[in-house]
């Protein structure tokens, strides 16, 4: 929860800044009697709107994804649009990193699902990929790409780092499993995230063929 309400602070952080530092500017010039020209108020306050919205995008997607924006059932989603909710969350974080995050999947592109859930397992993989390479001295990028196999719809999001240890694999799924020092992870997420997927009638899969690090999300594609 701390770490993603940093995420979330950074992604909000950002915007209010630019409101503060517009609304100074304004302020400061009427203080001191100077002419403001009406374009160059004009400007400053459609970037002062245009701002704001960026901040209620962010609440927004944030309810949807948290369950509160009542949108908690099964039904057809857009993928496309879920991805893009969770980038909105992360976009910050990973760019402060000097995190490339990287989108292929087709505007169009549909599945039936609950997306709640499926945007939890989405933060999660995203997030597992960030605490992975955020200190890479390596360029640093994080994917997340579909692909349709016959009767299976894969999402996959994919890093930069070099996969991870065979060992490692034997037990990640695993209940309260982490590689990560005290503190900075429960052992949860690759398994709770799997439990979510197998609800879904699909799987959380770890593609050790890759030669970066891999996971899948398969979901079966309905008749």
């Amino acid at each position: 929860l701390g770490q993603f309400a940093s995420g979330v602070a950074h992604e909000i952080n950002n915007p209010l800044f630019v409101i503060s530092g517009k609304a100074s500017r304004i302020l400061r010039k009427l203080e001191k009697g100077e002419a403001y020209s009406q374009d160059d108020l004009i400007k400053e306050l459609t970037d002062i709107k245009e701002t704001t919205k960026r901040i209620e995008d962010i609440v927004r997607n944030l309810k949807d994804i948290s369950g509160r924006g009542g949108n908690c059932e099964s039904k057809v989603q857009n993928v496309y649009q879920m991805v893009k909710k969770i980038v909105s969350l992360t976009h910050e974080r990973l760019r402060v990193h000097d995190i490339d995050l990287r989108i292929d999947v087709p505007e169009d592109l549909e599945l039936v699902c609950n997306s709640v859930q499926v945007s939890q397992v989405l933060m999660n993989l995203i997030n597992n990929s960030y605490q992975a390479i955020e200190k890479s001295p390596q360029d640093k990028w994080i994917q997340i790409s579909s692909d349709i196999k016959k009767d299976k719809l894969c999402l996959c999001v994919t890093d930069s780092g070099n996969g991870i240890n065979p060992d490692v694999q034997l037990e990640m799924m695993n209940p309260f499993f982490t590689t990560k020092e005290i503190g900075e992870g429960t052992g949860l997420g690759l398994s709770i995230s799997s439990t979510i997927m197998q609800n879904h009638n699909g799987r959380l899969i770890f593609d050790d063929k890759s030669p970066n690090t891999k996971f899948i999300m398969e979901f079966p594609l309905l008749a």
